[in-house]
């Protein structure tokens, strides 16, 4: 009979949050697929587990599911795994996974830890719906633009974040958003843990006596309901916007009410009357 391929979810930091399941799973397992080899190798021997490890990272997921097609076919689970938490969310393992039912492999989900949910349930923000954003947009006009896509949306919103575009991408959650409760985590589960509850007006503050090191989530209120306050807010968008697009990248007041016109959905003439009152007078929200 062909085996399995197991997708296993593995701890985000402390070690002893691994299932029982898991790592039974793992000792059945003739050769695990990994997105980083040397993370993996670790766990691996702190459960004195000695399976084959194969590199299935970003770039060559493919090329690792045809040699683990080849092991299923002779009889032989596999896991996936990724460094830490669940494969696939926000992580390698979608394109591999594919790969495997559309070959007809039988594919067992182990679930676990997930630095999404884990952050989600210590936030006190409702969480009976969220959007999931992923990592922002490394660019800032593109950042700009995602965020305003979503700005309606009454569901609470998660993002990851690298800790060297935190601070960038929280003055642009801000300046689109509005000054929303938001909640901030970074290592969980492990000996530093860091947890900040604020508001968007006053994360900058918090995190200044904060390390920025290490990757982070970001959990942040859903928008508010009805059309009058939806307008108000994005009125305040766009103010905030006006300020903070103009530090960044000058533009002539015709292009720069066109570009924020676009972005906020409010008339280009409500743009480029505030611009007319004077770009450095316009106070931040």
């Amino acid at each position: 009979m062909p085996g399995c391929l197991f997708v296993v979810a593995t701890p985000i930091g402390n070690l002893q949050d691994i299932t029982y399941r898991a790592v039974e799973t793992l000792k059945k397992c003739g050769v695990v697929v990994a997105e980083d080899t040397r993370e993996t190798r670790r766990l691996l021997s702190h459960l004195n587990i000695h399976a084959r490890l194969l590199s299935a990272h970003e770039h060559r997921e493919l090329d690792a599911a045809g040699q683990v097609l080849s092991l299923l076919n002779q009889g032989m689970n596999a896991a996936l795994v990724t460094d830490a938490g669940t494969p696939a969310i926000s992580d390698p393992g979608a394109r591999f996974v594919a790969c495997m039912r559309e070959n007809g492999v039988q594919i067992v989900p182990v679930p676990g830890p997930s630095s999404i949910v884990t952050a989600l349930s210590v936030s006190g923000l409702f969480a009976n719906r969220f959007y999931f954003g992923g990592f922002l947009p490394a660019k800032n006009n593109e950042r700009l633009h995602f965020l305003q896509n979503i700005q309606s949306l009454p569901d609470t919103l998660v993002f990851l974040e690298a800790p060297h575009r935190l601070l960038a991408s929280l003055e642009a959650i801000y300046s689109v958003l509005g000054d929303r409760p938001v909640f901030l985590a970074k290592e969980l589960t492990k000996l530093h843990e860091t947890l900040l509850f604020t508001r968007l007006s006053m994360v900058q503050e918090g995190l200044k006596e904060i390390p920025i090191r290490g990757e982070w989530v970001i959990v942040v209120e859903g928008a508010i309901h009805g059309h009058e306050e939806r307008t108000e807010t994005g009125k305040q968008s766009a103010l905030r916007l006006i300020g903070h697009i103009t530090k960044e990248a000058p533009l002539s007041m015709k292009d720069l009410s066109r570009v924020l016109a676009e972005l906020t959905g409010l008339s280009r003439g409500w743009v480029y009357e505030q611009l007319l009152k004077g770009r450095g007078e316009i106070e931040d929200g």
